[in-house]
């Protein structure tokens, strides 16, 4: 458009120019001048009706392009598997579907969130419709604040935080604890939502190991080598997703002790506190804490199954003089984060008082069906099951030199898909190719079914004896 005003401009002044000329000419002739400028007022209207014109002629007839979005650095590696790399594969169609990816616990019909709940949240409709304050509504975090509360920290509303999920949460905290180009500190098998923001927000990344042997512990010598790096903060998931790893109380006192001692601030996602197996118990790293700071990140969406009610919370822990600025960071982060709506945050307090009533039923239950789940597969070659301590999931250890021609978790879940119609989520998604992850909050029928059809895959897959005979 502007190359066009500047040609029309140029030739209004061209044009007017020439008949200035030629005017000066008629005036030697004794032509009344006062007509000459009469002329030249029309010429000058006669040239500017001729260049709005062809601007606007210019500007209807402009077409709409492609609109480029923000750099968006990355899609989280399990979101990108089944949005982009599922549609490509064809399963078999000669048998029933089964999909044993999805972290949704209100699909399954023995994990929906109880009637009690649903009737509290019903009678809030209508009454709590207003704004809440900006780090979420006072009466709801005050009941935080007392409920993870111990003998050693007092908290009060203002160490609570809320947000739209854990994942909201989560992303309020690494926004205040780490600039583009610092780096943190994330464990190498992870859900991977932290990898995510942090390559979107261009913050590096390391990562520490963990000892499968012992329970998936973390390997303290290698996670003791990289905070000796001094990273912005250390994440740890605590029940884990995807293992179902579930740390005793030493483990993560020993944890915390090298964090103190390298003076790292350390993040933990306790989002699976409510899901936990009669082999274990919860230790949350907060409540275990001395005085360092400590940033707990759960919600309401596993403790109570109704993820789609998108209530997190941030509970801060430490001593006031170390995590006050922070504290200060997350009150202007909640300014324009994401909240859940006020008619669930009025009634947290009930809703999290009627889940302790069925949240116990609900996991001796998912206890049963990952014992089934377990069963299944026992004995199978090839493969063996990780045997679960809480949350929803269970992972399946793969031994690749068992099997001709299965070499990666991608290749056993795409030929599984192709062969069985079995859809489940390969290991390198969330950072170890040896495991498959499968959620087992299914009926116990379809978990049977699963471990059927996997043992035939497996068996057409796996190196038989003349086979392993002729490698010798």
């Amino acid at each position: 458009m502007i190359p066009q005003l500047f040609f029309q401009i140029s030739l209004f002044w061209r044009e007017s120019y020439s008949c200035y000329l030629d005017l000066i000419q008629v005036r030697s002739t004794q032509t009344d001048f006062k007509s000459v400028r009469f002329l030249l007022i029309l010429l000058f209207l006669r040239c500017t009706v001729s260049c709005y014109s062809e601007m606007e002629k210019s500007l209807t007839s402009r077409k709409w392009g492609t609109i480029k979005p923000a750099d968006i650095k990355t899609l989280r590696t399990e979101r990108h598997w089944l949005e982009n790399v599922l549609p490509t594969v064809k399963p078999n169609a000669s048998k029933t579907p089964l999909t044993l990816t999805i972290g949704n616990p209100v699909i399954y019909s023995a994990f929906e969130p109880e009637n009690t709940a649903l009737e509290i949240l019903s009678d809030s409709i209508g009454e709590a419709t207003g704004y809440t304050s900006p780090g979420g509504d006072i009466e709801c975090r005050k009941y935080l604040a007392q409920a993870y509360s111990t003998e050693t920290w007092k908290l009060t509303e203002d160490d609570i935080f809320l947000g739209a999920g854990c994942n909201g949460v989560l992303n309020q905290i690494h926004h205040v604890l780490a600039d583009p180009g610092d780096t943190v500190l994330l464990p190498k098998v992870l859900f991977p939502l932290m990898k995510a923001i942090s390559i979107n927000r261009e913050v590096n990344v390391d990562e520490y190991e963990f000892l499968p042997e012992k329970n998936w512990e973390v390997n303290l010598k290698d996670l003791e080598e990289r905070l000796a790096k001094k990273p912005k903060f250390v994440y740890f998931l605590n029940p884990s997703n995807p293992l179902g790893s579930v740390w005793s109380a030493d483990h993560v006192s020993e944890i915390l002790s090298l964090a103190n001692k390298y003076k790292v601030p350390v993040v933990t996602d306790e989002i699976y506190e409510g899901l936990i197996f009669s082999n274990s118990s919860f230790n949350s790293f907060g409540k275990l804490s001395k005085g360092q700071p400590v940033f707990v990140c759960s919600g309401y969406s596993k403790m109570g199954l109704a993820p789609g009610w998108r209530l997190g919370w941030a509970v801060c822990y430490g001593k006031p003089e170390i995590i006050a600025p922070i504290k200060k960071a997350l009150a202007k982060t909640s300014l324009y984060s994401l909240k859940c709506n006020s008619a669930v945050q009025v009634e947290l307090p009930k809703l999290v008082e009627a889940s302790f009533s069925y949240i116990k039923a609900k996991s001796v239950e998912a206890e049963k069906r990952a014992k089934v789940f377990e069963e299944a597969l026992e004995g199978c070659p090839g493969i063996s099951v990780f045997k679960p301590s809480g949350t929803m999931f269970a992972i399946i250890r793969i031994r690749y030199d068992e099997f001709v021609d299965i070499k990666s978790s991608r290749d056993f879940a795409i030929k599984l898909l192709e062969e069985e119609n079995i859809n489940i989520l390969p290991g390198h998604l969330f950072g170890d190719d040896d495991f498959i992850r499968v959620v087992i909050l299914d009926d116990e029928e379809v978990l049977r079914e699963f471990g059927t059809r996997t043992r035939e895959f497996v068996m057409r897959h796996i190196v038989r004896g003349e086979q392993k005979n002729e490698a010798k």
